[in-house]
């Protein structure tokens, strides 16, 4: 039976179709996008075409672990692609139908991907088909021959992008954290990131680590607990606590 996806979002899956690998993560800074649009070629083929097993990526990105998000500092300048050959065959799958190589080509050699903005004419479009009404499918290699499929087409779109790597949705202070560079493959993803953030008492009080967010929480009304913590932008300092009651741990250890 073929897997129909409805609401899961593209950053969850991963993709082998170019060699990319998808990170945990589902964004970056997008000031090291020339970085991650950095290509490596192809692993030795055979000649009955069919290329060995490498794990060497197509379009890589260096990553730090750590939460997720993550975010990546480099001084690399987005806008400066000039000398990076995004045409040569080398960077496009061997195996894939000559059709299919020259639009992926065009998409990697365009303007827009160099500098990690939002496809202009629906470009990614070309990449996905429509064999039943209403499910779409990724054409490209291999999933072409995979039975998951989409029943919105922007969600097939969206995969589409966790193949290439490209994250043009950027949040760029949008969201309550100061200097967010984050960028993601969907614009569900942004908004997803933009949301609040709600944890449970239990991960407070375990001294969880927790972004520049604010958190409101509160256990079951019998125990007549409740928590509210402000943390400070920059130094991740609590700057307001109500305790009521002296059952909680006092003070509070955020590691």
């Amino acid at each position: 039976m073929p897997t129909t996806y409805t609401d899961t979002p593209a950053s969850s899956v991963t993709h082998p179709v170019l060699q990319i690998p998808v990170s945990s993560a589902n964004s970056y800074a997008p000031e090291l996008h020339s970085v991650v649009h950095d290509h490596t070629p192809l692993p030795h083929v055979e000649p009955n075409g069919s290329p060995i097993t490498s794990t060497q990526p197509l379009i890589s990105a260096s990553r730090h672990p750590s939460q997720n998000p993550t975010s990546i500092s480099s001084s690399v300048n987005p806008e400066d692609h000039s000398n990076q050959d995004y045409g040569s065959e080398t960077f496009i799958q061997r195996t894939a139908p000559p059709g299919l190589r020259s639009r992926l080509r065009k998409v990697l050699n365009s303007s827009w991907f160099r500098q990690n903005q939002l496809e202009k004419r629906r470009e990614l479009e070309l990449f996905i088909i429509e064999p039943v009404k209403h499910e779409w499918k990724c054409a490209l290699i291999p999933c072409a021959d995979s039975p998951n499929v989409w029943q919105k087409k922007q969600r097939a779109v969206d995969h589409i992008r966790t193949h290439l790597n490209h994250r043009p949705f950027s949040c760029r202070g949008r969201c309550k954290r100061p200097n967010c560079t984050l960028a993601f493959f969907s614009e569900r993803d942004l908004t997803s990131h933009m949301k609040p953030v709600s944890v449970t008492l239990e991960e407070v009080w375990n001294g969880a680590t927790f972004p520049d967010i604010e958190i409101r929480t509160s256990v079951g009304r019998a125990q007549e607990l409740q928590l509210k913590v402000a943390f400070s932008a920059h130094s991740m300092i609590p700057t307001e606590q109500e305790l009521c009651s002296s059952t909680l741990p006092t003070p509070l250890i955020y590691s």
